[in-house]
C-alpha cells in the first residue's frame, strides 16, 4: 500500500464441508503486526453463499481512494468483483451490496476473473473467461456494468482458440 502496509486476501475453508466459502482480508503494518483499525484486530472473514463450488481469489487492487477491489469466482460460479472501503467494510454503495457478478457464461466451470485494472477515468476492467473463452468486462466505478463497452452489454468475448490460432505467424511473417 502507499503507506507501507501490506494488504492480504486469501480463501476461507469451511472444513465441515471442504469447501472454500469465505473471503478473508487481512492488513499488516511494515513490520508484520496485525493493523487492528482493519476489520476486526487486523482483518475480516467476508462468507459468500454458492450451491456449486469454491470460491476463487485471483487479483487485488487499490482505488485511488484506498478502496479495495477484489476479483475471481464465487462459489456459485460467476464472476466476481467485491469493493471494501479502506477500513474493511463491504462498500455498499458498490452496486448496492459492495459485490458486481457476471452470472455464469457456459461450461460447467462457471464464469471468473483472473485480473483487474483500474482506468484513469475510474471504470473498472476485469479480464477473465468460462468455458474455453476470453472474457473482458467494464465496470463503472459504483459497479454497474458499463454498457457502453462491448456489444452493449459491457463485455468483450472471444475464442481462446481463435487468438491462439491469429498468433501462430505465417511463412515470412514475424
Amino acid at each position: 500500500m502507499p503507506d507501507q502496509k501490506i494488504l492480504a486476501f486469501g480463501n476461507f475453508t469451511d472444513h465441515a464441508t471442504l469447501s472454500v466459502t469465505g473471503l478473508v482480508l487481512a492488513r499488516f503494518f511494515p513490520d508484520g503486526r496485525p493493523d487492528t483499525s482493519f476489520g476486526t484486530a487486523g482483518g475480516i472473514l467476508h462468507q459468500l453463499e454458492g450451491d456449486y463450488g469454491s470460491l476463487f481469489l485471483s487479483d487485488i487492487k487499490l482505488q485511488s481512494d484506498d478502496k479495495i477491489l477484489i476479483t475471481g469466482r464465487s462459489p456459485d460460479r460467476h464472476l466476481l468483483l467485491m469493493r471494501y472501503y479502506p477500513d474493511g467494510r463491504p462498500d455498499s454503495t458498490f452496486n448496492g451490496n459492495g459485490i458486481a457478478v457476471v452470472p455464469p457464461l457456459g461450461g460447467s466451470y462457471g464464469t471468473y476473473g483472473n485480473a483487474l485494472a483500474i482506468q484513469p477515468d475510474g471504470k473498472i476492467v476485469v479480464a477473465g473467461g468460462y468455458y474455453a473463452h476470453a472474457l473482458i468486462v467494464r465496470y463503472h466505478p459504483d459497479g454497474t456494468l458499463d454498457t457502453t463497452f462491448g456489444g452493449g452489454d459491457g463485455m468483450i468475448y472471444f475464442d481462446q482458440a481463435d487468438i491462439c490460432m491469429a498468433r501462430q505467424p505465417s511463412a515470412g511473417v514475424l
